[in-house]
């Protein structure tokens, strides 16, 4: 499977929860199968409640989403097709790539980590809020109107 930016050969490592993800050595991308990112979310081995303790920046990351969104749409490296970009939970600030066809999803380097960083920020708001609802929730809006 070839990187979307480099069109280099990723290297598959296991994350979170022995979820297998292939990942590009050259830019730090990576891409998750349908339903990794899922599994991931799920797993809470990594822990970012001491990031989120120190954390003094608002989540507002209004030009760093324009800069995304004027980027040109990447190729799904899992079936070819064109993937579309989205923010993730309409209010995460956070743009990942996403197969309409696969449903495989591309991030760019340090966005998974955002990703779960989003989510132990929204179960510190929201205590009684469980991850996979957290996912869940986000993920519906996410693919409501993809195509």
């Amino acid at each position: 499977m070839k990187c979307p930016i480099d069109n280099v050969e990723m290297k598959k490592v296991i994350y979170e929860a022995d979820v297998e993800i292939d990942q590009c050595e050259v830019c730090g991308g990576v891409y998750l199968d349908a339903g990794e990112l899922e599994a991931i979310q799920d797993a809470r081995e990594n822990d970012y409640s001491d990031y989120l303790e120190r954390e003094t920046e608002s989540w507002d990351r209004n030009s760093e989403r324009i800069r995304q969104s004027e980027e040109a749409l990447y190729v799904c490296p899992g079936c070819g097709d064109n993937m579309i970009k989205k923010e993730y939970a309409s209010h995460s600030g956070i743009q990942i790539d996403i197969c309409p066809e696969c449903r495989g999803i591309w991030l760019d380097a340090g966005e998974l980590q955002e990703l779960e960083i989003f989510f132990e920020k929204a179960r510190k708001d929201i205590p009684d809020y469980s991850r996979a609802g957290l996912f869940f929730s986000g993920i519906k809006r996410f693919f409501t109107n993809l195509r």
